[in-house]
């Protein structure tokens, strides 16, 4: 089978939170997008930095960022159930509390919370190192 196939579609991407394409001009965006629905990127660290400045703009925009809200941000209109499970595995991954205002300054938080995302958009564990040059790439 090819491994192009079997990727999860953020990976395909190099959007590791599968962000929608919401017209907004990102930098490091692919020259080529050509999935009608999500972004894709130059690399996993051009897709983890979008994130991080998806994340501060939603905190900006909503006088806060909790891992409950964090559903509206990236599953958009799912079930209260759905809702719930995305939030616990967050929960569980990271050791966040659910409904506590997450500091998007702090890297460990940020670091944490994109690996935790990025390991239930795409079902496997994301890499620490990617991460990390994302989070360089936004403090930058």
């Amino acid at each position: 089978m090819n491994k192009r196939n079997t990727e999860s579609r953020g990976l395909r991407n190099r959007n590791p939170l599968n962000l929608p394409r919401d017209g907004r001009l990102l930098r490091g965006l692919a020259a080529q997008q050509d999935d009608p629905d999500h972004y894709r990127f130059k690399s996993m660290a051009w897709g983890y930095r979008a994130a991080f400045v998806t994340l501060r703009r939603w905190h900006a925009a909503h006088g806060g960022l909790t891992v409950t809200s964090l559903t509206g941000l990236l599953k958009g209109n799912i079930s209260d159930m759905e809702a719930d499970i995305y939030i616990r595995k967050i929960c569980c991954l990271t050791g966040l509390p659910r409904d506590g205002d997450l500091d998007v300054t702090d890297p460990d938080t940020m670091l944490s919370l994109a690996a935790a995302i990025s390991r239930i958009e795409n079902g496997v564990p994301a890499r620490t190192a990617e991460i990390a040059d994302g989070w360089a790439l936004y403090m930058g």
